[in-house]
Formats: C-alpha cells, structure tokens, sequence
C-alpha cells in the first residue's frame, strides 16, 4: 500500500500561508502529523508531493524523521 500527501497548492483560502507548514499541536505540522498518521498505520511508502513552498515542506518531512519520499 503507498500513500500520496498532496503538498503542492497554493494555500490560497489560507492567505497564501502554506496550510501543511501550520502547527498541528506541539509535535507536527499538517503535513507532518498526515505522515505520521500513515507511518503509524504500516503504510510502507508514502509520498508528499511538494510545489509552492517545496523547500520548506520538504525541510519540515525531513526534520521530522519520518519514513516519507518527497517529489
């Protein structure tokens, strides 16, 4: 089973700031804790597919230590 995070938009509703960049709770991000959820699930591969602010998710998903590609 693989999982794909969509991280990609513009976060326009959001005022331009990037939603998967915003705190979840003292742990996470957004996009962190979607990963995390699906690490805690078994799922073996899991994507973020990173646009807008591409540096900067990425940064987050590897600074977090999670199992997670990025594209």
């Amino acid at each position: 089973i693989a999982a794909v995070v969509l991280a990609a938009g513009l976060s326009t509703r959001m005022g331009g700031r990037p939603k998967g960049l915003l705190p979840f709770d003292s742990r996470d991000t957004f996009v962190s804790r979607i990963v995390r959820t699906f690490n805690e699930a078994g799922v073996a591969d899991v994507v973020v597919v990173v646009g807008h602010e591409g540096p900067r998710v990425e940064e987050v998903v590897v600074r977090s230590g999670l199992a997670a590609r990025r594209c």
